[in-house]
């Protein structure tokens, strides 16, 4: 596992648990920073609807196992033949189905497929899934397109799960305070940092991402400087959405997402120049 990507999709967790010893008004303050996030859940429509009062400008996932277990529920519930429902499933689940997808033409082509074999094989379903499930796939996807850090792969719960499993364990598995929970999390939050810094320094468990190379530290220099020089590193890293200028080519992608071309280097323009350079080579200024 990467680092980068592994702190980026823990990354709602770490700030919203940062704070365990904060007064009322921090946390109101902590909770409008989180407005912005990546959240998953399950088709649980009043935490979603919640999600979206609460935090207006943050995007939402729904975690793909539990749609495709729900699909799967309802095609059993319905009479579907074995055969037709583990193919409904492939078709809008697998690794070349309707979530997969990497952008909008795809999408649509993968999409109009599936809708074709469920009317043809199984036409009671087809309200259930076009209403209900591919507006979920695609709500995933276009959040996924426009945040590549998330990465490509399926969205599952499998990160909640882990840090649920671990808080488990902090509490040796028996009921807890509620006092006693927020420290628990605030450790648990504390120890993912410090995993975050023993990547940067080549050490740990985890390793940088090839994308952010550049944020490797020796070990000697790490010793060697001050907490807050630490601090800023920490946060040079964790503000870095991979796409830095000189780390990525530019490009552009039209706007069906069919195409996308390598993007034409930037040329110093003189004041008051308005045409390209090639096609004006000096331009005077104005007179005033």
């Amino acid at each position: 596992m990467q680092a980068r990507r592994a702190t980026r999709a823990g990354d709602a967790r770490l700030r919203w648990c940062w704070c365990g010893r904060a007064t009322a008004a921090n946390w109101l303050i902590e909770l409008k920073l989180l407005d912005g996030m990546v959240s998953s859940s399950d088709e649980e429509a009043a935490l979603v609807k919640a999600m979206r009062v609460a935090f207006p400008n943050s995007k939402h996932l729904y975690g793909i196992l539990h749609c495709q277990d729900n699909v799967r529920d309802h095609l059993t519930k319905s009479g579907i033949q074995l055969k037709i429902r583990e193919h409904v499933l492939s078709v809008l689940f697998g690794s070349n189905g309707v979530a997969t997808a990497g952008n909008e033409a795809e999408f649509e082509n993968h999409q109009a497929s599936s809708v074709q074999y469920i009317r043809q094989y199984c036409p009671s379903v087809e309200e259930y899934v076009c209403g209900r499930i591919l507006p979920k796939l695609l709500s995933n996807c276009q959040t996924l397109w426009k945040a590549p850090w998330l990465g490509p792969q399926r969205w599952t719960n499998n990160v909640c799960e882990s840090a649920n499993h671990l808080l488990k364990l902090s509490t040796d598995w028996k009921p807890a305070r509620l006092t006693d929970l927020v420290a628990h999390l605030h450790t648990v939050v504390k120890t993912q940092y410090r995993n975050i810094e023993r990547a940067m320094i080549g050490q740990g468990d985890y390793q940088l991402a090839s994308a952010f190379e550049h944020h490797r530290v020796s070990f000697c220099r790490w010793q060697s400087i001050s907490e807050d020089q630490r601090s800023l590193l920490t946060k040079a890293f964790l503000t870095d959405n991979g796409q830095t200028k000189g780390h990525q080519k530019p490009t552009v992608t039209s706007t069906d997402g069919s195409l996308t071309v390598l993007g034409t280097n930037k040329v110093a323009r003189k004041p008051c120049q308005r045409k390209r350079p090639r096609t004006e080579k000096a331009m005077p200024k104005q007179k005033a």
